[in-house]
């Protein structure tokens, strides 16, 4: 078994997709299929990771984690913006601007 897919949820999915851009580098592309909202994708080494429009959906409670070669670029890189959450030596716990809880780890 191998999880191929991620979706989030967002009250702006324009905010959320410049997050995960600046933070991540992540490059998305839009979509639309169907009678579907358009939505943000984007193929993390075979993981399809989506934000797509909340519509009234609550998403309260996700936590994703990522592990990452450019820790320390990220972490630097959020001590300037001041959105740490939690910190320790190879990890930090950073929340999204829809309040997901996003774990970076440091990728050894």
């Amino acid at each position: 078994m191998k999880l191929n897919l991620i979706v989030i949820r967002s009250k702006d999915i324009q905010v959320s997709k410049s997050f995960y851009e600046n933070v991540f580098g992540f490059i998305f592309k839009s979509e639309k299929h169907g009678t579907g909202p358009t939505h943000y994708s984007t193929d993390l080494e075979g993981v399809i990771f989506e934000i797509y429009p909340a519509n009234g959906v609550k998403t309260e409670g996700l936590r994703i984690g990522f592990q990452v070669e450019c820790f320390s670029k990220i972490k630097n890189q959020l001590h300037e913006g001041n959105t740490i959450f939690k910190e320790n030596t190879d990890s930090l716990l950073i929340v999204d601007p829809d309040g997901h809880k996003i774990e970076i780890i440091k990728k050894t």
